[in-house]
């Protein structure tokens, strides 16, 4: 009757630290990666810096001809540091009433 007590107690605590763990690592991916830098190296004025905040229906996929890290989550709330001056972005929204087409110009 022990042994099977010392069991469950080992096994609860084994799934309570897997959960502490899954949970810190939800929370760290969802915290520290709310900025992308869209660009390699540093920047003299950092208040110079263009942020393009974009909602999880919105999922950018190139900036200046640079391909942007896709997340495991599709639904990320995501800023992007542009450098000033003009920007290409290629991106993808989608909503549950989209359809997949290609548009040409627009």
């Amino acid at each position: 009757m022990k042994s099977r007590l010392i069991q469950f107690s080992v096994e609860r605590a084994r799934i309570s630290f897997l959960a502490i763990v899954g949970l810190a690592v939800i929370t760290g991916c969802s915290s520290g990666m709310s900025r992308v830098q869209t660009w390699e190296g540093t920047v003299e004025n950092a208040d110079q810096v263009a942020v393009l905040s974009s909602p999880g229906a919105i999922n950018v996929r190139e900036v200046n001809g640079q391909l942007m890290t896709s997340f495991l989550i599709d639904d990320l709330s995501i800023d992007y540091e542009l450098l000033p001056g003009e920007n290409r972005i290629v991106f993808v929204y989608k909503t549950i009433w989209s359809k997949s087409e290609a548009v040409e110009n627009g």
